[in-house]
Parts: structure tokens; sequence; C-alpha cells
């Protein structure tokens, strides 16, 4: 992800965001937070964005 951002506090902004949208989904469901979905966000933005 830093590699693909080409800044490590890009890279951080981006898991922070991927973070945020795991628990105010997690809140709106009633649900656990779900690591995998978080991950697979991360895993995204690294080869996608």
């Amino acid at each position: 992800l830093t590699h693909r951002r080409n800044s490590l506090h890009e890279a951080h902004h981006a898991a922070m965001d991927c973070l945020g949208k795991m628990i105010w989904e997690s809140q709106r469901a009633g649900r656990p937070p779900d690591g995998e979905a978080y991950i697979g966000c991360v895993q995204r933005h690294a080869t996608h964005d």
C-alpha cells in the first residue's frame, strides 16, 4: 500500500479509512467488527486505487 500510494502517510490514511468503514458498518448492523472485510479493503486499496 505504501508503494502504491508512494507515501507512508497516505497509506496510513487509506488503512484508517478502511478501519473507520469496518467500525461504522459493524455498529450500523449491530455485529462485531469484520476483520476480514478490513483486510479486504486494505488489499483493494493496495491493488486497485
